[in-house]
C-alpha cells in the first residue's frame, strides 16, 4: 500500500529532520519543527548525526522504531527487503551520500521501486527517480550512517 507523503522542503542541513516531518506526518502525528527535530539529535557543521541508536531515540517518543539494513551487514537481498518493506507500508528513511568526492551525507524517502529504479521523495526537490543500484553504490563504506532505515510502529 503506497504511503501517502507531505513534501516539507528542507531548510540548511536538515534533510534529515524534513524527511523526519513527512514520515510523521504520514502517521498523522502532530509534526514539530525542523529546529526542534535538528535539536534532539546530536549534530555537526553538516546536519544531524544519524544511525541507528539516534533515530530511534528519536522515534520512541512517537512509538515508533527503525530497522537499520544496508547491503553489507549480512548475505540479504536488500531489494527484497525494501519491497517488503513498502508492502507492509513501513516508511524507509534512506541515508546516502550525494557527493562521494565531499562525503555530502544526504537522507530521502524511498517511496516505492520501479523495476531497476527507486522513487524517493527528497527534501529538496519533491519526486526523484534513481537507479537502485546508485543508491546503494553511494550507501559506501558502511559506516554506521548510510543504509536504509525501515520505520514502524512499536509492536507491545
Amino acid at each position: 500500500m503506497a504511503i501517502d507523503y507531505k513534501f516539507y522542503k528542507q531548510k540548511t542541513n536538515c534533510c534529515v529532520p524534513a524527511c523526519l516531518q513527512s514520515i510523521l506526518d504520514s502517521r498523522e502525528i502532530v509534526v514539530p519543527s525542523q529546529e526542534e527535530i535538528f535539536s534532539l539529535f546530536p549534530s555537526n557543521e553538516n546536519g544531524v548525526i544519524l544511525n541507528p541508536e539516534n533515530l530511534n531515540e528519536f522515534l520512541e517518543r512517537y512509538n515508533l522504531k527503525a530497522e537499520y539494513q544496508h547491503k553489507c551487514l549480512s548475505f540479504i537481498d536488500i531489494e527484497e527487503v525494501v519491497k517488503d518493506a513498502i508492502q507492509a507500508s513501513k516508511n524507509i528513511l534512506t541515508g546516502y551520500y550525494s557527493s562521494l568526492v565531499f562525503r555530502a551525507l544526504h537522507a530521502s524517502i524511498l517511496v516505492d521501486t520501479d523495476g531497476d529504479n527507486a522513487i524517493l521523495l527528497d527534501p529538496t526537490n519533491k519526486f526523484k527517480t534513481v537507479k537502485f543500484n546508485d543508491i546503494l553504490n553511494s550507501m559506501l563504506p558502511l559506516d554506521g550512517q548510510v543504509g536504509f532505515y525501515l520505520i514502524d510502529k512499536i509492536k507491545n
